[in-house]
């Protein structure tokens, strides 16, 4: 009835949107985050379940122009968690 799941997600830099020319040009940087997920059966119908994201603390951050990596923007969430019980019929 217990199952636990720990994964690092990472995404390579890319481009979000495109400017006047390429120094204007706005990327998403790169990123991982490393998440954790459990939950336990407690009968057929019911388990408890608790799920936490970014557990690294990894800001979401924008460079203008590849070349020049200028930071644009940097948005911090710190992590986040959800516990909850789930039925199923």
């Amino acid at each position: 009835g217990f199952e636990a799941r720990l994964a690092y997600n990472y995404r390579s830099e890319y481009l979000d949107e495109v400017g006047g020319d390429f120094n204007e040009d706005l990327y998403l940087d790169s990123r991982g985050q490393l998440d954790f997920k459990a939950s336990y059966a407690l009968n057929d119908n019911f388990d408890v379940y608790l799920t936490l994201v970014n557990l690294t603390d990894e800001p979401l951050r924008y460079v203008s122009g590849r070349n020049t990596g200028r930071l644009a923007e940097n948005e911090i969430y710190s992590w986040n968690g959800m516990l909850g019980l789930r039925m199923q019929y």
